[in-house]
């Protein structure tokens, strides 16, 4: 069967090329557009291949496509995470083409999420239509999940519908990110979580001509950050040598004061942490806490604090799990040799997923060292496209299965 469906798949390329080209086309930039005009080009591409769907619009034009393929049992199976949203595109004139008018050039498809990640969804939606005219009959259902707002944190998209109990109860799933390295795919089984830290900072407005009656809340603020790039230490946690190391960077975004001739009385900042498995919250804020108050002791004048306000675990699957080994043996079915697990930067859905059930971090089409992920003249490998798509039809072979005949 899977001879059937790689050949299937070889021979009819150039619709998943075309599928790809479509989604770029489409300008889903979040936040801006947004993904309704994206999901509503998919529903299209479902349609045409006979998969079956329901769509999820919490929020005006913020839009997931749920998907699923029939099977003689109803649980366990593959989900496949995907997003539609894309970062924005920038400076349009470092673009050798426009972002949303895919070219395809020395064998790469150029344009604004062809990485990241509408070549993976379309990929995903191409090898379950595979399965389907190869006429397998699955004994576990398998899932397409194309959702909103993963470039923006996941609230919108995979968090709803987890929240909304909208995640299947399946075997293992994958987010189809970039996992291709210099024309290698590979699996990626870790990432670190991420933390958002607000720091606050209060003041009293004065005349600017009479700063000495004022307080600076922007002054105090800049001590508050120095303070914590000088002096926060990252805890010391046991890490999987694939995981990787826990960064902070404070003073990512700055906001403060509301006009120039006038003191500021507030300032907020915000500092990014990416966490490892033995962080906790609460140790966190309780170091920030103290780092602020230190600065008091020097600058009484200093009114301020820091609280978390997200914080997503991090994923960390093991080499020898089951969904690490049928990714594995997936890929190698496809292309013929053993892939390997590779570290990535970055997060995915997936850190939401594995609270649930077990999610590759990264396995899809892109290069991550060569694609330009979020960056100008993004690409995406012709060749890589096709073969992600035999690895994606391999894997709902292998793990979903075929009935028996009668």
């Amino acid at each position: 069967m899977y001879q059937i469906v790689m050949d299937y798949i070889e021979k009819n390329q150039t619709e998943l090329i075309e599928n790809v080209k479509k989604l770029v086309a489409i300008d889903s930039t979040n936040p801006g557009q947004f993904e309704k005009e994206a999901a509503l080009e998919l529903q299209t591409i479902l349609k045409q291949a006979g998969i079956s769907f329901e769509t999820y619009e919490p929020f005006e034009k913020r839009v997931s496509v749920l998907a699923a393929m029939d099977s003689a049992q109803s649980e366990g199976g593959l989900l496949f995470n995907g997003h539609l949203d894309v970062v924005p595109s920038g400076d349009l004139s470092q673009w050798q083409s426009d972002p949303f008018k895919p070219e395809i050039r020395n064998g790469r498809l150029y344009g604004r999420g062809s990485t990241d990640m509408k070549g993976g969804v379309a990929a995903f939606a191409f090898a379950m239509k595979a399965v389907k005219e190869s006429q397998i009959n699955l004994k576990k259902p398998v899932y397409l999940h194309a959702v909103a707002d993963e470039e923006c944190g996941g609230r919108v998209g995979t968090v709803l519908l987890m929240q909304n109990n909208m995640i299947p109860k399946v075997d293992m799933a994958i987010t189809g990110e970039s996992s291709t390295f210099n024309g290698e795919m590979a699996v990626v089984r870790t990432c670190a979580g991420i933390a958002t830290i607000v720091i606050k900072s209060w003041g009293k407005p004065a005349h600017a001509s009479k700063p000495h009656e004022g307080i600076n809340a922007v002054m105090n603020m800049a001590r508050v950050i120095v303070a914590i790039q000088d002096h926060f230490q990252i805890p010391k946690t046991q890490m999987d040598p694939l995981l990787p190391a826990p960064t902070f960077a404070v003073g990512t975004q700055i906001k403060g004061g509301i006009k120039m001739n006038i003191i500021p009385e507030y300032c907020e900042a915000l500092m990014d942490l990416r966490t490892n498995p033995g962080m906790t919250q609460e140790s966190i804020e309780y170091q920030l806490r103290d780092i602020i108050e230190k600065v008091k002791s020097v600058y009484p004048e200093v009114n301020a604090e820091a609280q978390c306000s997200m914080w997503d675990n991090p994923t960390l699957l093991s080499e020898d799990s089951f969904a690490v080994k049928k990714g594995k043996e997936a890929i190698e079915k496809a292309v013929g040799y053993a892939p390997v697990c590779k570290m990535r930067s970055g997060a995915t859905d997936a850190r939401f997923i594995n609270d649930l059930l077990p999610c590759l971090v990264a396995y899809g089409p892109g290069d991550a060292l060569i694609g330009n992920i979020h960056g100008y003249n993004e690409s995406v490998g012709i060749q890589d496209l096709v073969n992600w798509a035999k690895a994606y039809a391999n894997l709902i072979l292998g793990v979903c299965g075929e009935t028996e005949s009668m």
